[in-house]
């Protein structure tokens, strides 16, 4: 068999070439690469220490209760700090460790400007503890502390034996107020809502809730379990009687239909 060495040589050649070509492109791509991450990097540099790209506006938007200096503070933004620089997560995580914050978005807008959107959480009851008021929400969280002359929010809930000093940001975990937020999401329920103002209830135990009516001059007593049912006989007494309730000292609840009128 004769050997054709001249065949051979050419598509060794061809295969060196091949070779070199892809080595050619190979480089050519490193360099394009080392290239675009150096004008990335030196771009990235100007946005970070260009004045073109400080903080100018803080624009928040969602905020009913928190004022707007309150989450400025939180958010811990100066107008002289570079947009990019400012962690737009960290900015949140911020916001959202204030207690009326139930949730935060932020957002950085080029080229000045930081958009932060909140959505807040619902003051249900006011609480009295040391003679300070405190806004709760419906699960016990303290949203903040309320200067003794503002008006109270929603229930204002007193009388809670053995409660400990708290502040903004704690859960309330006792019986009594559990009881006490039962009593008020049951008589707002009801239509004695149209009627009555309810102005004080004073959580003893979770089998004594006192409640103060704007309208009456007596108590209402509370308790044990099944509120709504409660809301209802009282309502019921309510019209049957029109409104003329024969109690000067207190009406009793608790004891199913035998209610008690003292």
């Amino acid at each position: 068999m004769k050997r054709d060495n001249g065949g051979i040589r050419v598509r060794r050649g061809a295969l060196r070439q091949r070779r070199r070509r892809m080595f050619f492109v190979g480089l050519r791509l490193v360099v394009l690469f080392v290239l675009v991450a150096g004008l990335g990097h030196a771009f990235s540099q100007y946005m970070k220490e260009s004045p073109r790209f400080t903080v100018k506006r803080i624009q928040v938007e969602g905020a009913h209760a928190l004022d707007l200096e309150t989450i400025r503070r939180a958010a811990d933004i100066k107008e002289s700090d570079n947009l990019w620089r400012a962690s737009a997560e960290d900015i949140r995580r911020r916001i959202e460790a204030i207690p009326y914050v139930k949730h935060a978005e932020v957002r950085r807008m080029l080229p000045d400007t930081v958009i932060i959107r909140i959505e807040e959480r619902q003051a249900a009851a006011t609480l009295l503890v040391n003679n300070r008021a405190f806004e709760v929400d419906e699960n016990g969280l303290v949203l903040r502390e309320l200067d003794w002359k503002a008006e109270p929010v929603g229930a204002l809930i007193t009388g809670i034996p053995d409660m400990g000093p708290i502040e903004p940001g704690d859960r309330v975990e006792h019986p009594a107020f559990a009881a006490a937020m039962a009593t008020w999401r049951a008589f707002t329920a009801s239509p004695l809502a149209e009627f009555l103002t309810l102005g004080e209830i004073a959580a003893q135990s979770p089998n004594a809730i006192l409640t103060y009516f704007d309208e009456i001059p007596f108590e209402v007593r509370w308790g044990r379990r099944d509120f709504e049912a409660q809301a209802m006989r009282f309502y019921v007494l309510w019209r049957e009687m029109n409104g003329a309730l024969p109690c000067t000292e207190y009406l009793d609840l608790r004891f199913g239909s035998d209610l008690a009128c003292k």
